[in-house]
């Protein structure tokens, strides 16, 4: 999925008019349906690759989007445990904020809304900072 200015700017439109409803829970409700569809390529490399996998996924994905970001892991007996993904500028909070775009306020909740689930049912954990630019996020087996 190409995640272009307009798609960008779309989407957060879209989260703005579910949450008019006075309910965030029809934003997270999107999240999941967008979750259970568009997810195919993160959880295919997860099950196949595991934290590997997802490090492939980001540096792909990140760098399509044109991302400023830094992705680690950490090993402990030769066995992957933690992957730290830093995104020093986000380009859709980037995007939106040069379109001056009213940023919908947990936009940035989206990310653990889309991998989490998997993340989760596959026993990972998910650890999240967020900065005024972008954020950092901790994956831990």
């Amino acid at each position: 999925m190409k995640c272009d200015k307009p798609f960008i700017v779309a989407y957060n439109k879209l989260f703005r008019y579910l949450s008019g409803y006075g309910k965030k829970k029809e934003v997270e409700h999107f999240w999941k349906l967008f979750s259970d569809t568009i997810m195919g390529r993160f959880k295919y490399l997860l099950e196949t690759e595991g934290i590997v996998g997802l490090t492939k996924y980001w540096s792909e994905t990140l760098t399509q989007e044109g991302a400023n970001f830094n992705i680690s892991m950490t090993s402990y007996l030769g066995k992957a445990v933690l992957l730290h993904l830093d995104i020093c500028e986000c380009p859709s909070l980037k995007k939106l904020k040069d379109e001056k775009q009213d940023i919908y306020p947990n936009y940035c909740d989206h990310c653990k809304a889309l991998y989490g689930k998997t993340l989760k049912k596959a026993g990972y954990e998910w650890f999240q900072k967020f900065s005024d630019k972008g954020c950092s996020i901790w994956i831990k087996v």
